[in-house]
């Protein structure tokens, strides 16, 4: 992350705001079919040496280094060419019987729960008929390890739910890209505008969206020359008759019946028949194609779920035939 910490009067808390910032290491679940062996890795050792694992799923966000303040615990990576069995627990936790031999340290998660209870629990399993220990924290995995008849050995200890999406935790500001992002391409760069003042004016107006035009060398735009403040538009916000997530966007299947492209075709001929001069359409955060983040929380989260991650900027074309082309089109 590149992060700037700035405000004309209070440049003297970067320090303390960059002391506050923290990055979350990804805890990932992987197994090798060859092996019979499942893989608990956070560590970059421990995804360096296990190429080869694959059924990669995002587990949760571990914590970044030890902190007594955090109050957080290693990881040990220990491995059996015995048994060809991968262990990952505690530090200082003893593995099954001598044959198992340390790798490396495999990174830091939390000794307790949050006060919210909404992290997960670390746990260990096995597998007798494989031999296999595995250790997960998603609730779906742990299901399905018991499904496998894998039973319960130990909670190792706790990592949160998410990545480093931008949130305020206790005292920890957590900035960057999604702990879900288990990859990004070369030369990719992600910054982060921190803007510290009294009250909003200030702060949008004038500190941050300043920074913003300086960065992108554009202007600020006067009312009559955006579209979005000169005229009227039809919107499908949370709220609106026609909105996505209402009505179908999150089920699986995905159903968006209710607001499909005939759907809008025929809310515009009615627009068009009483003389509403609608000159933009927007298109809430539901109609791509991409999944919430629901499955990556913990049953007792109390919060927000999140918008769906976009994996193309197309609509699905069971209801969207001819795409956003066809769709604009039609609403001209």
């Amino acid at each position: 992350n590149a992060v700037l910490v700035s405000s004309n009067d209070h440049f003297s808390v970067s320090t303390q705001l960059n002391q506050a910032i923290s990055s979350s290491a990804v805890a990932t679940f992987m197994n090798s079919s060859a092996r019979n062996d499942s893989l608990f890795c956070i560590s970059a050792e421990c995804y360096a040496a296990n190429g080869g694992y694959g059924n990669r799923q995002y587990q949760g966000a571990a914590a970044a280094t030890s902190n007594e303040q955090q109050d957080t615990i290693a990881l040990t990576l220990w491995y059996s060419l015995m048994h060809h069995d991968n262990y990952v627990a505690a530090t200082g936790t003893q593995p099954p019987d001598p044959s198992y031999n340390i790798s490396f340290a495999n990174g830091y998660i939390y000794r307790r729960n949050d006060a919210q209870q909404s992290r997960y629990a670390v746990d260990l399993y096995y597998n007798e008929d494989r031999k296999d220990h595995a250790t997960v924290a998603t609730t779906e995995l742990k299901q399905m390890l018991r499904d496998e008849g894998y039973t319960f050995v130990a909670t190792q200890g706790y990592i949160d739910y998410v990545g480093a999406a931008p949130a305020q935790v206790d005292s920890d500001w957590r900035l960057g890209i999604s702990g879900q992002v288990l990859s990004v391409p070369p030369g990719f760069e992600h910054e982060t505008v921190l803007v510290v003042g009294a009250g909003i004016h200030d702060v949008v107006l004038n500190e941050w969206s300043s920074r913003l035009l300086s960065k992108y060398h554009t202007r600020r735009v006067q009312g009559d020359d955006d579209v979005v403040t000169a005229y009227l538009g039809y919107w499908t916000d949370n709220g609106a008759y026609y909105y996505g997530d209402a009505c179908g966007a999150t089920t699986d299947p995905l159903n968006l019946t209710c607001c499909s492209l005939d759907v809008f075709k025929q809310v515009k001929a009615k627009l068009d028949e009483q003389r509403i001069p609608i000159r933009y359409w927007q298109m809430d955060d539901w109609w791509y194609i991409g999944d919430r983040p629901d499955a990556y929380l913990p049953p007792n989260a109390s919060v927000w779920a999140g918008v769906k991650g976009v994996q193309h900027w197309q609509p699905p074309s069971d209801f969207y035939p001819g795409g956003l082309a066809a769709l604009s089109a039609a609403l001209q």
